[in-house]
């Protein structure tokens, strides 16, 4: 995205319109490709007439696209917020609302998606940067990575915070475990030699 965003002598800015996980292909590295330009426009060529709707996913969609205003590269960054959104709560954004309903709730009454349970705060600002009602004031992709970027790294800093505190856990827990073990063996020894001196103290006492 940062490639389509930026113009050089080359090619202009390529607005993709579309983005959403059915237009990202995963390689089997993880390395991830958007596919599917069918409706994308150059920068300079998405001025659209405010008498009709923007093609693209309701779901995806950014509200200046539901107005038919001319469109920026910032309406990929709004996309790219749904995606993002979608990832978090794994499930479909906007999946009990029609398409007309979404236009409705998106483009006039300016709703946003909730914030998903366990969403780190981090990522939560950063989504809703990307859902900012004015183009203008969302980031671009080359601001985007490297927050997207930080934000895995506080995540795997976590989870290997949590790996370790289990592991420190059951550790603990194999250590009481062997303690306990110890602990039945010397009591049933002791009671084995208690009933020995018995034994011996009737023995000798018959």
């Amino acid at each position: 995205m940062i490639y389509l965003h930026a113009p050089s002598d080359a090619k202009p800015v390529v607005v993709h319109r579309d983005l959403k996980p059915q237009n990202v292909l995963l390689h089997e590295d993880g390395r991830a490709k958007v596919c599917d330009f069918g409706i994308s426009k150059a920068f300079t060529a998405t001025a659209a007439s405010s008498t009709r709707l923007q093609p693209g996913t309701p779901s995806y969609m950014a509200p200046e696209q539901f107005e038919g205003r001319p469109v920026t590269d910032r309406v990929d960054v709004f996309a790219f917020g749904v995606l993002l959104w979608e990832c978090l709560a794994r499930r479909q954004p906007w999946r009990e609302l029609s398409a007309m309903q979404i236009i409705f709730a998106v483009g006039i009454q300016g709703e946003r998606l909730p914030r998903p349970s366990g969403c780190p705060d981090g990522l939560w600002a950063l989504i809703e940067s990307c859902w900012r009602e004015a183009p203008e004031q969302r980031p671009p992709f080359n601001a985007i990575l490297p927050a997207v970027e930080e934000e895995i790294g506080l995540v795997d800093a976590a989870e290997q915070q949590e790996r370790q505190r289990q592991q420190e856990r059951q550790q603990q827990q194999e250590k009481q475990q062997q303690q306990q073990e110890e602990d039945e063996q010397r009591a049933a020894g002791l009671g084995r030699q208690m009933e020995l001196a018995m034994y011996i103290h009737d023995m000798r006492c018959g």
